[in-house]
């Protein structure tokens, strides 16, 4: 996503962002954990532009996959279920190969990149009804510590 006035800015675009609304800003920002992205917040916060206890870094709720995705919340057999809902594919975990992103991880196993990191999520909203229920403990458990973290740091 690019930032504009429906939508969050990318995470290269939050510096822009914050200091164009600072003086109003109270957001919690949850991020990638890549280290480009993680530098460039990480100066906002030694600036005093962004509270440091308002940056959240999916590393801390993805269970040690270092440098992770928004997708890495999921588990694996979770986060392959949203992807086999909008590529088409049957893969599977046992297909996948290493403990790195999931990203990572499903492009050796198609042997292409992946950079269509939006229809996973739009096929989850499509099929909210019957993908959301079926959603593993270990996912479920993330996203609580998730929304636990981000309330707090609203207190």
């Amino acid at each position: 996503m690019t930032g504009g006035a429906s939508c969050p800015p990318a995470a290269p675009n939050i510096p822009a962002f914050v200091a164009l609304i600072v003086s109003n800003l109270q957001a919690t920002v949850l991020i990638d954990s890549t280290p480009a992205a993680v530098a460039k917040l990480k100066n906002l916060t030694g600036k005093g532009l962004l509270a440091p206890k308002r940056l959240l870094l999916t590393d801390t709720f993805s269970d040690g996959v270092k440098g992770s995705d928004i997708e890495d919340l999921f588990s694996p057999g979770d986060y392959l279920k949203l992807y086999n809902a909008a590529f088409g594919t049957g893969l599977k975990v046992s297909d996948l190969n290493g403990n790195d992103r999931i990203i990572a991880r499903i492009g050796r196993a198609t042997g292409a990149s992946f950079d269509e990191h939006g229809r996973p999520a739009d096929a989850l909203l499509r099929k909210r009804d019957t993908l959301l229920p079926k959603l593993s403990e270990t996912t479920l458990s993330r996203y609580e510590q998730l929304f636990s973290a981000i309330d707090q740091t609203l207190a």
